[in-house]
């Protein structure tokens, strides 16, 4: 999922071409893992970002907003503020609060690895 994400945005930077603001939530669903229960580090991953998800929706707007134009969308702060029309330090502290939310909402979340299990 990742190698096809980067090779998206490759894609979108070589034309530079960038998402409107009304396609960028389609592109962040687009994005989201679909479920798949075939292994189980897939189950897990797929736990995982259900988690995300949640605590991503208990940020406000234009915190969620932000991260999700860097992280899945893959923006730099400068495009999202433009694209925003919102001053550069604005967004750069709206991500930072979010990110940091999300660290003591999710706390060290430490992903459940079959490997290191013992029967």
């Amino acid at each position: 999922m990742t190698i096809a994400r980067n090779t998206a945005l490759d894609r979108l930077r070589s034309r530079k071409v960038r998402p409107t603001p009304e396609s960028l939530e389609e592109m962040a669903h687009a994005l989201d893992p679909q479920p798949n229960t075939s292994t189980a580090n897939e189950v897990v991953n797929n736990e995982t970002a259900a988690i995300v998800r949640k605590a991503l929706e208990t940020l406000p707007n234009e915190q969620r907003h932000a991260i999700s134009l860097a992280f899945f969308i893959g923006l730099t702060q400068t495009e999202i503020a433009e694209s925003l029309g919102q001053p550069l330090g604005t967004v750069k502290a709206r991500i930072r609060r979010g990110m940091l939310r999300l660290r003591s909402l999710l706390g060290e979340l430490e992903p459940f690895s079959p490997s290191s299990t013992s029967s």
